[in-house]
C-alpha cells in the first residue's frame, strides 16, 4: 500500500520515473492503465444509456407506424424520425465496439505501449464526440419537431395547425430540456474523460523528456 501511494505521488509530480525500479515501473504503467480504463468506463456508461434511449425511440416510432400507418401525416414523420436515428446508432456501435474490445481484450491492450494505449482511447472517444456534436445539431431540432407534430396529430384534433402557439411552446420546451440534458451529458461523459486522458498524455510526454534528459 505504501508503494502504491508512492507511485501515485510520483505520477502527480515532475519526478523523473527513471528512479523507479522494474517492478515499480510495471506498477506505474498499471496505474496509468487503470486511470485510462476509468475514463473509458465513463464513456461506456453513455453507450448503454444512449442505446436504451434509442431502443425506446425506435419502439415508440415503430408502434406509431403500425397503429397509425393509414395516416400519412403520422407515418411519414415517424419514418423520418427513424431514419434520422439510424446513422447515429450505426456510428455509436462502431466506435464503442472498438472501445469495448480494448476494455475486455487484455491481449490487445498488452500489444500497445502505454502511450499508444492512451492515444487509442482518446482518438476513439474524441472522434465519436465530434460526430455527436455535429449530428445533434440536425438531430435535436428535427426530433423535437417530429415528437410535437405526432403528439398534436394523435391527441388534439387539427394538429399543430390549429394550435400554433401551444405547439410552438411545447417545441421550445422540449428543445430546451433536451439541450440542457445533452450539455450535461457531454460534460460528464466526454469533456471530463477527454481532459483526463489529455492530462495523462501530457504526463507521459513530460516523463519521456525527463528520461531522455537523464540519458545524457
Amino acid at each position: 500500500m505504501e508503494n502504491f501511494e508512492k507511485l501515485k505521488s510520483s505520477w502527480k509530480t515532475d519526478t523523473a520515473h527513471s528512479d523507479l525500479g522494474p517492478l515499480d515501473m510495471a506498477a506505474w504503467q498499471n496505474l496509468l492503465k487503470g486511470q485510462v480504463k476509468k475514463q473509458k468506463n465513463i464513456g461506456m456508461q453513455y453507450f448503454w444509456a444512449s442505446l436504451t434511449y434509442q431502443i425506446i425511440v425506435y419502439g415508440f416510432l415503430g408502434h406509431v407506424m403500425i397503429r397509425y400507418g393509414g395516416d400519412s401525416g403520422v407515418l411519414l414523420p415517424a419514418l423520418l424520425g427513424m431514419f434520422l436515428y439510424v446513422p447515429f446508432t450505426v456510428v455509436l456501435f462502431l466506435k464503442f465496439k472498438r472501445m469495448a474490445i480494448l476494455a475486455h481484450n487484455d491481449q490487445s491492450a498488452s500489444d500497445l505501449s502505454i502511450k499508444e494505449y492512451v492515444l487509442e482511447q482518446h482518438t476513439l472517444l474524441s472522434s465519436f464526440y465530434r460526430f455527436k456534436r455535429r449530428y445533434e445539431i440536425l438531430l435535436l431540432p428535427l426530433s423535437a419537431a417530429i415528437f410535437v407534430w405526432i403528439f398534436f396529430r394523435l391527441f388534439l384534433p387539427g394538429g399543430t395547425m390549429d394550435y400554433p402557439i401551444a405547439s410552438s411552446l411545447l417545441f421550445i420546451l422540449v428543445l430546451a430540456a433536451c439541450s440542457a440534458a445533452i450539455l450535461a451529458e457531454n460534460k460528464r461523459n466526454f469533456k471530463g474523460p477527454l481532459q483526463k486522458l489529455e492530462d495523462i498524455l501530457k504526463d507521459l510526454n513530460r516523463r519521456t523528456v525527463l528520461m531522455d534528459t537523464d540519458a545524457f
